[in-house]
Order: C-alpha cells, then structure tokens, then sequence
C-alpha cells in the first residue's frame, strides 16, 4: 500500500511538471490510462493531449497534488518572476500553465484555509487562460 501512494505521489508529480516525460509503459493506474485514452479519442494533437490528462485525472480524483516539500519546491522554481503574466501561444501552453497554476492554487489551498492575495491571483489568471477548465476547477474544490 506504501508503494502504491508513493508511485500515485510521482506520478502526479511528473504529470504535473512535464507530461510529456511519462512513460506510458509504466502508468499501472488503469483509469488513469483510460482517462488518457479518453483524450487522445476526443483531441487530435496528441501533445494537447498529454498537457489536458493531468488536469482531468485531477478533477476525476485519480491524482491528488503531492504536498511534498521537494516536489513543491521545484514545481515553485519553474513557477518564478514573471510567471503569472506569461504569454501562451498555443492550446498545449495554455495547457501547461494553467496546469503549473492549479498546482500552484491547490498548494496554497491546502496550507491555508484563507484565501489569500497570491491564491486571487493565480485563479484570476487561471481563468484568463482557461475559462471553461477554471470553472470546472472551482466546481471541483468546492
């Protein structure tokens, strides 16, 4: 069981950062592969693709935002200066960002009840990249 929370703590980890790195070879979470299958049937561009299914798995329940220190710190490094005022060009960045952001949200959430400044603002922008995923987002934390 152990290891199971810990392989679920990665993988979340890793789809967050960079979905285009996991290997699908080694995703035993077969809803989370379903979910994948899922996308690939509904997008075309399969690098949009593998930018939505962390976002999906999330609001599915299959991944949870790990609240390790080390993994919050290099997701924070990324994440640095002028981060929220980031241009996107296409629908995969948009992706991206607006997955690196919930991460972001969900962290802050998770530490504190209160809404805070920083929370505001990484939702407002959340929304302008995304509106319809932002709304699902705030269905889904409610």
């Amino acid at each position: 069981m152990n290891m199971k929370s810990k392989a679920i703590t990665a993988l979340s980890f890793a789809l967050f950062y960079d979905p285009l790195s996991v290997d699908m070879q080694f995703v035993f979470n077969e809803k989370v592969k379903s979910i994948f299958e899922t996308l690939k049937e509904d997008y075309a561009d399969r690098r949009f693709v593998r930018a939505r299914w962390p976002f999906e798995c999330w609001l599915s329940r299959l991944l949870e935002i790990p609240m390790d220190k080390e993994l919050v710190n290099r997701m924070s490094e990324i994440c640095q200066g002028s981060f929220l005022t980031k241009d996107v060009q296409t629908d995969f960045e948009a992706q991206i960002y607006f997955n690196r952001l919930l991460y972001l949200a969900e962290v802050i959430r998770k530490e504190t009840p209160l809404v805070t400044n920083e929370v505001l603002n990484i939702r407002n922008r959340m929304k302008a990249i995304n509106g319809d995923a932002f709304k699902r987002y705030m269905a889904g934390i409610v």
